[in-house]
């Protein structure tokens, strides 16, 4: 067994082990009214507890996406589904203590279904919403 969830009924919701660096692994996970993100360093020995970004509230953070950048495991961008249009999408990069709101008025009203970062790019990331609609940002777009 990789770790033993806080609560009995948390459901894992995403999974992803960095490219760069395999023993470094996140994971999503809804428990009862909130959404959270734990890294492990060692191979999924053992996690911990990743810092929230400030904003979303427990509510907004339920339901979530992640994304890690391919040539650094502490890059990583956590997406929300729900809630206002600037608690969207967040960086982190130091591993998930400290966070970046990345999130611009365009994503008024879209919800988000996914996310993902696009190798070679300047940070690039693209996120869909349930609506078809594809949005993308990167390290020099305007915010």
């Amino acid at each position: 067994m990789l770790s033993v969830f806080p609560v009995d009924t948390a459901k894992v919701e995403h999974i992803e082990i960095s490219p760069a660096n395999p023993d470094v692994i996140y994971y999503t996970v809804r428990s009862g009214d909130t959404g959270e993100l734990y890294r492990s360093a060692n191979g999924g020995r053992s996690f911990v507890r990743c810092t929230p970004p400030v904003g979303p509230s427990n509510a907004e953070r339920i339901e979530s996406t992640i994304s890690l950048s391919g040539t650094d495991e502490n890059t990583i961008w956590w997406a929300f589904r729900t809630g206002f249009s600037d608690h969207k999408v967040y960086q982190s990069t130091d591993g998930g203590q400290t966070w970046t709101n990345w999130s611009t008025n365009g994503l008024v009203g879209y919800v988000v279904s996914d996310m993902v970062h696009q190798l070679g790019t300047d940070g690039g990331v693209y996120l869909s919403c349930d609506d078809g609609h594809v949005f993308h940002r990167n390290r020099t777009s305007a915010a």
